[in-house]
């Protein structure tokens, strides 16, 4: 990337994605990769130049939207590809997941150029349908991809914030039709959602809400729409959000104070709908929340005020009993011995009076983090003791140890009896 060397082609002095997910897992910070299946260039002067592009050496895998330029949907050539470069960065990087943007067929751009497949095909699809299929196709060919190269890495797509409309494709899933909007990219970009959660090629959604509670397209409509749409088909959501509009500002000022409380209470909402035991947002983007120190406070001291575990994805249970071996104290550290390679684990602080409480270990409240290496910093106490609990890459939480390689036994989910 011409952002990385000044101009395209050049060799970085670093791998960005090497280093972020360095440091992020150093915090116990998973890392999805966001990427677009289908998009190429926004104009003739912004590939081309390199013996390599595409347009050099596969000049009939592009289509020509009005000068922006996408990879043909229906070839499979074109599918192979996306799926191979997939692989290639799971493969070579350690992301625990890939994530697609809402970009598919070109809006606006329903032109003739996959006639030829179209009529080769022999389908009885109509058009529409047969261009959503190439798409799913594509999606499920990503999915078959990733679990043969690293199963546990989760896969999820981000739409637009609206599908599933009467007059789409709830009808065909027997669901309930989204209440507010118009779901555009069902016969604009040939996107249907629904069908990757009927399917189960996906892990989990993360619909581009950008609205307002109350707006036309009401947030807390959607919210309880995606839950539910969620909980049916049994696959996880974490709704995006938009913070676009945060504008750096005094602390006597009033816009930023606003803007916090509505993404605290669209988050809230995301809470309160959830079905699964799964609640999460996203935010679009972090760099608009980051420009504003008053709002990442706000967040931190009203919203996220303790660590939390990445929602398990239940659909990958495990038969297996995986303990920790062997907590010691080692130079100012926590060590413990893993029972297996590629594993993560939960760092508890518990009061040492509460050990073999029920549901004690299990509690965001005691939580310290999460760690992808067998060690945490140690901090001698005579109130509280530790206790480490495996965790494998697909979320599973097994029992955890204490110091005294005490096993607390089961962790027992919290059951929410009131929204407070």
């Amino acid at each position: 990337s011409k952002y990385l060397t000044g101009t395209r082609g050049g060799v970085p002095k670093y791998d960005p994605l090497k280093v972020l997910v360095e440091y992020a897992h150093a915090k116990g910070i998973e890392v999805h990769a966001w990427m677009n299946p289908y998009r190429y260039s926004t104009s003739d002067d912004t590939y081309g130049k390199l013996p390599d592009d595409y347009s050099n050496t596969h000049p009939e895998w592009l289509v020509n939207c009005g000068g922006y330029y996408i990879l043909n949907p229906c070839m499979p050539e074109v599918k192979e590809r996306i799926a191979a470069v997939v692989a290639d960065l799971v493969k070579h990087y350690d992301v625990d997941g890939i994530i697609f943007d809402d970009y598919f067929y070109q809006s606006g751009y329903q032109n003739s150029y996959d006639d030829s497949y179209y009529t080769a095909s022999g389908t009885k699809l109509s058009r529409a349908d047969w261009r959503r299929e190439q798409v799913n196709d594509m999606v499920r060919m990503v999915r078959d991809t990733i679990r043969a190269t690293k199963p546990y890495v989760s896969f999820g797509i981000g739409p637009a914030g609206i599908a599933g409309k009467s007059n789409t494709s709830a009808p065909v899933y027997g669901v309930d039709p989204c209440p507010v909007g118009s779901d555009w990219q069902y016969n604009g970009i040939y996107s249907d959602p629904l069908a990757w959660y009927d399917r189960g090629l996906i892990d989990y959604m993360a619909p581009q809400c950008y609205w307002k509670i109350g707006a036309g397209n009401d947030y807390d409509q959607l919210s309880r729409w995606w839950s539910y749409i969620a909980g049916h088909f049994n696959r996880h959501v974490y709704i995006s959000q938009d913070l676009s509009n945060l504008v750096a500002s005094s602390a006597s000022t009033t816009s930023t104070t606003f803007h916090a409380d509505e993404t605290a209470a669209q988050m809230q909402l995301d809470r309160d709908y959830d079905l699964l035991g799964a609640p999460g947002s996203c935010w679009y983007s972090l760099k608009s929340g980051m420009k504003v120190s008053e709002f990442m406070r706000y967040i931190r001291n009203h919203v996220n005020q303790h660590p939390a575990l990445v929602p398990m994805m239940s659909w990958h249970r495990t038969d297996k009993q995986l303990f920790v071996e062997t907590i010691v104290d080692k130079s100012g550290k926590l060590t413990w011995t893993p029972p297996e390679d590629n594993l993560r684990y939960a760092v508890y602080s518990i009061p040492a009076d509460s050990v073999g409480y029920p549901g004690i270990v299990g509690s965001s409240r005691y939580l310290l983090g999460t760690s992808y290496m067998p060690e945490w910093p140690y901090q001698a106490s005579t109130k509280n003791t530790y206790a480490v609990a495996v965790l494998d890459r697909y979320g599973n939480e097994f029992p955890a140890r204490t110091q005294g390689n005490k096993t607390l036994g089961e962790s027992v989910a919290v059951q929410t009896m009131y929204p407070a």
